[in-house]
């Protein structure tokens, strides 16, 4: 070998060795720097319509880095995409990235977060995060009804068939979107201030009690003016009284079926209906 060619060998040689020491392709493009991307759920399992934040934080060999952008997948679909800043808050004061997610279904949900790589350093995909939403506790919420009076009891046969009792005799109807005022002593007689019973003097009348064996067998118990102790029966058309007895408030009613119906009131009053 001629004393050229070694030398020449010897060039390229040293070349290929300052290549791979300073990660030069034999283009002369810098080979990006690998990086890990550790995403976490700051709430998991979460409830549904419930606020929840994914973290993405991405590092390499060297460290942190700060900048660039991640986007979170819920499978393929992509739920959003967040520049990184600082999140003292997350933890150890780490560049790290987050996102809220507020109407993620109930269920599983498979998420991914992918770094999409800045300058030298190269994008990469997280490892699969199982979030698990759970349905929302039964919460109550106040409705309007019609009228303001005080209301005592209430009974129904299901979601779109509800009664309503209270002051002034007020029997109130729920047909699955709607209340509606069915009845009151208004209209069957009530008492004036000088003949309510002790402690109602303020009062114009008022059912205490409801229970029904079926949509049109519905019993509704309290007092009233001129009767006393009163028990109102629906049959599916029309309220109407049912049974009196005098110096007794009804307190509330309830059976075991049509035939077997109770009512109590003061003064240890039990009255039982047997068909």
């Amino acid at each position: 070998m001629s004393r050229i060619w070694k030398h020449h060998v010897a060039v390229i040689g040293t070349a290929l060795l300052l290549a791979s020491l300073f990660g030069l392709t034999g283009c002369g493009k810098t080979e990006k720097a690998p990086t890990t991307i550790m995403l976490t759920s700051c709430s998991n399992p979460s409830l549904y319509g419930e606020s929840v934040c994914f973290i993405a934080t991405v590092t390499t060999e060297s460290g942190w880095i700060s900048g660039g952008t991640v986007a979170f997948y819920d499978g393929d679909a992509l739920l959003g995409s967040r520049s990184q800043t600082w999140l003292q808050e997350y933890g150890s004061g780490q560049f790290a990235f987050a996102t809220d997610m507020t109407d993620l279904a109930v269920g599983s949900h498979d998420i991914v977060a992918v770094f999409e790589g800045k300058g030298d350093f190269a994008g990469s995909t997280s490892e699969t995060l199982t979030q698990l939403v759970s349905q929302v506790p039964a919460a109550w919420e106040r409705w309007s009804l019609p009228g303001d009076d005080a209301l005592y009891g209430v009974w129904g046969t299901s979601a779109s068939d509800v009664f309503a009792v209270g002051v002034q005799g007020v029997i109130l109807h729920y047909d699955g979107s709607t209340w509606s005022t069915m009845a009151s002593f208004a209209t069957c007689g009530c008492w004036d201030d000088l003949h309510a019973p002790h402690g109602y003097e303020d009062m114009s009348g008022c059912l205490f009690g409801v229970w029904g064996s079926a949509w049109n067998d519905v019993y509704a118990v309290g007092w009233k003016d001129g009767t006393g102790g009163i028990i109102l029966h629906y049959d599916g058309s029309i309220w109407s009284t049912s049974f009196g007895i005098e110096n007794v408030i009804l307190r509330d009613v309830w059976g075991g079926s049509s035939s077997d119906v109770f009512a109590v009131g003061d003064g240890g009053t039990i009255l039982h209906y047997a068909g």
